[in-house]
């Protein structure tokens, strides 16, 4: 084969190798930060990193990006940042798709996802967004529910519990999966109508939570869980 098919299983890691060995080729040139940024900083083929200035943060993704070039021939390009400073530094054919035609200082600026996060960049925080398609009120339709999150920080678990306790209070009472849930499961919503069930009551909880980044604690630490 003189090429690796995306879907291929094996192709994640073959990516992953080529990347860690062109930065490691390129460190005499470009410097130990490059190569510990692709090694460390890189899952597949998107780099995610935070730095404590624009400069230094578009000086190291100006070195990567012509390291990864010259050495091995990848193009490192779709940048996205919540800092304007930052991009600034890269052409506007280089950015985002959906960040080209926009004032960076003025627009709205539209929700990126990042490693299946939903990234706020004008207020740079994580957000969490769900379908608002009406889900059953029953076993089915809270297992639906709970399971459409990717919540990979846990960072609201603390209202997705709600779910998943109701969730499981119902496969030991062995509800049937399209059973109706029970008048004890269920809230009344402003209407009164008794069909409103605690399952849309905590959604739409959830669509009002956001988790501003600089609350979180800022360590080295990355979890990923998919099947990759």
């Amino acid at each position: 084969m003189c090429l690796h098919v995306f879907s291929n299983s094996p192709s994640p890691v073959v990516i992953t190798y080529e990347l860690q060995g062109t930065a490691q080729n390129a460190e005499a040139t470009y410097g130990i930060d490059v190569r510990s940024f692709v090694k460390r900083n890189f899952y597949v083929d998107d780099g995610l990193i935070s730095m404590s200035s624009a400069e230094k943060i578009s000086s190291l993704i100006k070195r990567t990006e012509q390291a990864l070039l010259e050495e091995g021939g990848p193009r490192l390009h779709i940048f996205v940042s919540n800092s304007s400073d930052v991009m600034k530094h890269f052409s506007t054919e280089d950015l985002a798709k959906d960040l080209m035609s926009l004032d960076l200082l003025k627009d709205n600026l539209p929700i990126q996802r990042i490693l299946g996060i939903s990234w706020n960049l004008r207020t740079d925080s994580f957000t969490f967004r769900l379908s608002l398609d009406e889900k059953p009120c029953n076993r089915r339709g809270v297992l639906s529910c709970v399971n459409s999150f990717y919540d990979l920080l846990g960072s609201i678990a603390p209202v997705l519990i709600r779910g998943k306790l109701l969730l499981r209070k119902l496969t030991l009472e062995s509800t049937d999966w399209n059973q109706h849930l029970p008048q004890n499961t269920r809230r009344s919503g402003k209407s009164g109508n008794n069909n409103y069930c605690i399952l849309r009551t905590w959604k739409s909880v959830v669509l009002k939570f956001s988790v501003p980044t600089e609350s979180l604690v800022r360590k080295d630490v990355h979890v990923f869980t998919d099947e990759s």
